[in-house]
């Protein structure tokens, strides 16, 4: 029972505070690329670039992560 507790708790900690704040830097990373790239774009060829949200990357590491450790959990330890 406290096993369950304490996973329940760092995946809570990880979803309430470390993914959101993973979010906000990659967020910040790609504007700093995007300015770099805007900067190099600077010689008079103008481009139409689609301004969007950036792929959630953080989000998707997560998921994947957390599906690959519940797959080997149900492989390796099935009772």
């Amino acid at each position: 029972m406290c096993s369950c507790f304490a996973a329940g708790m760092l995946l809570a900690i990880a979803v309430i505070h470390i993914l959101p704040e993973t979010n906000e830097i990659y967020l910040g990373l790609k504007a700093h690329e995007m300015e770099a790239e805007e900067e190099g774009h600077e010689d008079g060829l103008e481009e139409e670039h689609e301004i969007g949200h950036p792929f959630p990357l953080p989000f998707v590491l997560f998921v994947v992560g957390f599906m690959f450790l519940l797959s080997m959990d149900q492989i390796l330890f099935k009772s």
